[in-house]
């Protein structure tokens, strides 16, 4: 008898709609009656929140047909969880800079009311600096697509045993080790640098190993992902 496939969770649903914007990532449709959700390792009964994607009805198809890669659908998960994430923080420091409290009491038949001030500090939010990789947004573009990657292929790993826990803060704070500087606040001459750090990190996986004795690459060179992004550019801005 096949598995009953488990309902998502209206919380876990609820913020795989926040997490997008209520749109769909892959192309802009904003129309609620085609939204669907994805699970990323096609696994109906994995409802983690890292498993999930919103799509509309058609690039669901795509992805399912194979038309959208994998990799693209997991660099867009994770370019999702970044921003919302970048969000809640943001809101969290941001939403309240004072607050009044105003209590009452009873003095002599009087009533009097106290005021209290509470001033709590307000977050400026930091965008990346002139001259670093994540201020160009080719590079960090490939940088992500790479991160996105490497954790595709990490997740692919636990079909052959691998049992590693993993996790973006974590990989990006080995990042910062390394290297002395946030992901994306590197400056940009490292970026060569960080390329094949990354290569290398993605080429170490157990799959990463699999797919080159097969002959098969693991990610676009840098040259073949300015190529397509140049080609997407262009098809984007033809007018038919």
């Amino acid at each position: 008898m096949a598995r009953r496939r488990p309902a998502i969770p209206k919380r876990t649903e609820k913020r795989v709609y926040q997490e997008a914007q209520s749109q769909c990532p892959f192309c802009g449709e904003s129309e609620v009656a085609t939204f669907q959700i994805h699970h990323i390792d096609s696994d109906p009964t994995n409802n983690a929140i890292e498993n999930l994607i919103l799509t509309c009805a058609s690039c669901h198809s795509k992805i399912t047909a194979g038309l959208i890669f994998l990799q693209k659908v997991m660099q867009v998960k994770h370019s999702l969880s970044s921003n919302l994430e970048s969000t809640r923080k943001r809101t969290n420091t941001d939403s309240t800079s004072k607050k009044i409290v105003i209590s009452r009491s009873n003095i002599g038949g009087d009533v009097a009311n106290n005021i209290t001030k509470i001033t709590t500090s307000k977050t400026i939010k930091t965008t990346h600096p002139p001259g670093s990789i994540g201020a160009d947004l080719i590079k960090k573009g490939y940088i992500d697509e790479l991160i996105a990657c490497y954790f595709d292929l990490r997740k692919a790993d636990a079909s052959y045993g691998r049992k590693v826990g993993y996790s973006y803060p974590a990989f990006h704070r080995n990042i910062q080790k390394k290297f002395g500087f946030k992901t994306f606040f590197m400056p940009v001459s490292y970026f060569d640098t960080l390329v094949e750090y990354l290569q290398g990190r993605i080429d170490c996986t157990i799959q990463g190993k699999n797919n080159r004795s097969k002959g098969y690459s693991n990610y676009k060179s840098w040259d073949e992902y300015c190529v397509r992004v140049q080609r997407n550019y262009k098809d984007s801005h033809t007018i038919s």
